[in-house]
């Protein structure tokens, strides 16, 4: 089977026009990876600010705990410090805060249970005691 000359024609013009669509097809896929790399590349480069800036943040936030927990452990030594200079022990210090609060306790437990008793009162206004 030969093919005529219109024919082969065709045939030579469908291999042009498919060879011009390949290229433009390329052409799209090429520019879309790039488009697509150049966005991952933005929210690669968004996401590690984001994390540098929690990181610092956290630095932060580490030291300013580490700081306060020095200033508590001095502040501790210098208390105790002085309250041996007047002559008190740490430990009589910190038992009689106890007995303090045991004896707060005591005396809020014995006003609620006070108030929880019942009362007579009532019974001391008659009635005949309004007839005068």
């Amino acid at each position: 089977m030969r093919l005529d000359d219109a024919q082969l024609t065709e045939v030579q013009e469908l291999k042009q026009r498919l060879q011009l669509e390949f290229e433009l097809l390329m052409a799209y896929q090429s520019k879309i990876k790039m488009q697509m790399e150049a966005q991952h590349h933005r929210e690669r480069k968004q996401l590690e600010e984001r994390v540098s800036l929690r990181r610092a943040l956290l630095e932060q936030k580490v030291e300013m705990v580490k700081a306060l927990n020095e200033r508590q452990v001095k502040e501790i030594e210098e208390f105790d410090e002085e309250t041996i200079s007047l002559g008190m022990n740490a430990m009589e210090v910190l038992e009689a805060s106890t007995m303090a609060q045991n004896y707060d306790d005591d005396v809020s437990l014995r006003g609620s249970m006070i108030s929880l008793t019942p009362s007579n009162s009532s019974s001391s206004f008659t009635s005949t005691s309004y007839r005068d």
